[in-house]
């Protein structure tokens, strides 16, 4: 019976009848080919080159999990084929300090003064050596339009130290930066890599969550909600990266220290730090006083003949068999990644922290973490528990991934710059849109209320070859300033033809959330060019058409809208109600493309080269205004306070919020005008609407003309009526 005790297997016998299933040269052609396919394994396995963007293979043996980074018994770092597996593709545009206004300052302080070899050092370093490190890259490419990802320099962290930028200078200066991003604009800074290097993190930039909270933000800090109502990292945008250890410590053949074998280390743990009064390390320290032979706790100078030195600091972290690495102003501590360079086994006690490259490293095999409430005797005893055999294999499986806590070239076999664009790969999209863009059926893509935005019509077109819907290509490039688009496929292939398409994207514009007195929250300068941005003329200008009087005795001139000038085409389309304003002689009308805004709302600028500049904005008021009537009046829209907090960021780039120094209303033939002074930057704003039309007049100057020519500015702002 089958599965008796009693059967046993019967021996083949001549008289049997059948075959036998497995004879010897099965066997020895089964070893054959057993050997054959190991040999040629190995040898196709060594043999094959490696890509030269690609991580090496080659597993370690002992580690069965595929989802962790394994090192080659040559050293060389095996990325995990889960997720986009060991292959890096990518193309980062790095901006340049030059090309846009106010990032050098971010760099090197508001005067130019710091050299960004100062910047190296203490825990910001990390901000200049990705840079750095980018600027050299493979995958850097110097064409915007092919690029995936956007890397913004900036040594914030550093320059504030050193008293470069005050943080509301910082704050002014990211807010000036991002409002000449195109790109940042077209994918709602989803694309774009910012570093934000110490425990502040991104708060460094007091309204990182109005203009950032969509970017990619690289730190080693991944909480403070101890002094923050909200942490700045988000664990599925954002990357922990790891902290600056000396390079002294991270370069190959140049160690400042060497580490001690078990056997002569002095200590149990330590801990080497300051008390900041926080309640783990003040903790520490008194342990430290109970049981001195077991846990040192130095008491560490940074100045005078005491001062403890980067060497001595080393010597003294190798003499424990555990570093102690307790939560400070932040959750997050360097000692953490320099202990691994000192191989001792650190002990996080910081119960919020972060570590980096988490989809690949697994912790619980190179470090112990500890809850920071159980700072006491019972902690000793545990780690005094583990033996060093013990000790030794996390000691081992540290020593294997501690190359990627250093900043070293992508070139080398591990890195931490190979793991960080390792992460970013994995945040690259197909597809770019954000609350700025629109597109059509036809595959146009249109940016709304801004002069530097629309003028770059990126050009969405779909590819000849049949191929699914979402392959679709946005072209588009930046040359000295201004934006030219380029096509794979006429719009007349398609049915659609340029004018129709023209007149369709017409109705994509803003509606704004007026009546609720929120802010519109725009980056980009509606009625001005930023400095340093020519002013862009493409084909067909909005009807030029002089309207400027002989100047009086005082050598002023009025400026009258004229009757049969073209405009005020698009959504609520209806003639413009003539509008007229002053200006002294020397102010011209400058050119408007179609392409500003649309076409429509930026009707008029004009211009002083030596005393300032204005533009005359005019919108259709069904474009933010359900329910209207036709008859607008700004009481309508909304009190003062209301309209330029709507508007005012779409004026000067950034929000108004503590910028509004003065509010005037003013009536004058039974309409309504409300005028505004801003400062920083200097803004004199005129709102009021008639018709179906809001009309907003805006003067500025650089700080030297308001200075030299605040009178005058004021007196042509306060001139501005509609008629």
């Amino acid at each position: 019976m089958l599965g008796s005790t009693n059967n046993k297997a019967r021996p083949y016998s001549a008289q049997h009848h059948q075959q036998p299933l497995c004879t010897r040269k099965h066997q020895i052609g089964a070893l054959f080919l057993v050997a054959a396919t190991v040999f040629f394994t190995k040898l196709l396995g060594s043999s094959l080159p490696c890509s030269s963007s690609s991580f090496t293979a080659d597993p370690l043996a002992t580690t069965s999990r595929s989802s962790s980074v394994h090192v080659t018994n040559g050293g060389d770092l095996l990325w995990p084929q889960r997720g986009y597996g060991p292959v890096v593709d990518l193309k980062i545009y790095v901006y340049d300090e030059r090309e846009i206004d106010g990032l050098k300052a971010l760099m090197s302080g508001r005067d130019g003064a710091i050299d960004s070899s100062s910047c190296l050092k203490g825990q910001w370093g990390t901000q200049v050596k990705i840079h750095r490190l980018l600027q050299e890259s493979r995958f850097r490419t110097r064409k915007k339009e092919e690029a995936d990802l956007f890397f913004v320099p900036t040594y914030t962290k550093c320059v504030r130290m050193l008293g470069g930028l005050n943080d509301k200078e910082i704050n002014q200066t990211y807010v000036k930066v991002l409002s000449q991003m195109p790109y940042f604009r077209r994918s709602g800074g989803r694309d774009h890599i910012f570093v934000f290097p110490s425990g502040a993190g991104a708060h460094l930039f007091r309204s990182w969550a109005k203009f950032i909270n969509r970017s990619i933000i690289l730190t080693p800090e991944g909480d403070r909600t101890d002094k923050k109502d909200t942490s700045a990292f988000n664990t599925w945008k954002d990357i922990i990266i790891p902290g600056n250890v000396d390079d002294g410590m991270t370069t190959d053949g140049a160690t400042l220290v060497h580490p001690l074998p078990l056997s002569k280390r002095k200590y149990l743990a330590n801990y080497l730090g300051r008390a900041q009064g926080k309640a783990g390390r003040l903790k520490l320290i008194e342990l430290s006083k109970k049981f001195p032979d077991k846990l040192e706790c130095p008491e560490l100078k940074f100045s005078g003949p005491d001062k403890l030195g980067k060497i001595d600091y080393f010597e003294h972290l190798r003499n424990a068999k555990f570093c102690l690495a307790p939560r400070g102003e932040s959750s997050w501590t360097l000692r953490f990644h320099e202990s691994f360079f000192v191989e001792c086994v650190p002990v996080i006690l910081s119960d919020e922290v972060e570590l980096p490259f988490q989809n690949v490293v697994d912790y619980t095999r190179i470090s112990i973490k500890w809850p920071s409430t159980r700072i006491g005797p019972e902690l000793l005893q545990y780690l005094e528990s583990i033996p060093d055999e013990i000790i030794e294999g996390m000691i081992s499986r540290g020593r294997q991934v501690r190359c990627l806590w250093a900043y070293a070239s992508e070139s080398a076999s591990c890195s931490a710059m190979r793991a960080i664009l390792w992460e970013l790969q994995r945040k690259v999209r197909l597809f770019h849109q954000s609350t700025e863009t629109f597109w059509l059926h036809d595959g146009s893509i249109e940016m709304r209320t801004t002069a530097l935005f629309t003028s770059c019509s990126f050009a969405w077109t779909y590819q000849p070859k049949a191929i699914p819907s979402h392959n679709l290509l946005a072209q588009s490039s930046l040359e000295n300033g201004a934006c030219s688009t380029k096509s794979e496929a006429s719009s007349r292939e398609y049915g659609v033809l340029n004018g129709e398409a023209e007149k369709v994207s017409g109705i994509l514009k803003r509606r704004s959330v007026v009546l609720s007195g929120a802010s519109l929250v725009s980056s980009a300068v509606l009625g001005f060019p930023g400095d340093g941005l020519a002013v862009i003329k493409q084909g067909l200008l909005a009807g030029r058409v002089p309207g400027l009087s002989e100047p009086d005795e005082q050598g002023w001139r009025t400026y009258r809208r004229p009757d049969e000038k073209s405009g005020g085409h698009g959504v609520g389309w209806s003639p413009i109600i003539p509008y007229l304003f002053s200006v002294p002689q020397g102010w011209e009308e400058v050119p408007v493309s179609i392409a500003d805004l649309g076409g429509t709302e930026i009707d008029l600028r004009f211009g002083s080269a030596n005393e300032g500049r204005l533009s005359v904005i005019v919108a259709p008021v069904l474009r933010f205004l359900d329910n209207f009537d036709g008859d607008a009046t700004i009481e309508k829209i909304g009190r003062p306070e209301t309209v330029i907090n709507a508007f005012g960021p779409e004026v000067i780039g950034e929000n108004v919020e503590g910028k509004v120094m003065s509010i005037n209303v003013v009536q004058d033939s039974g309409r309504t005008y409300y005028q505004y002074e801003l400062e920083p930057p200097h803004v004199l704003i005129t709102a009021t609407a008639a018709g179906n039309r809001l009309y907003l007049f805006n003067v500025t100057g650089s700080g030297l003309q308001w200075k030299r020519h605040y009178k005058d500015l004021k007196k042509i702002a306060d001139s501005f009526r509609v008629v």
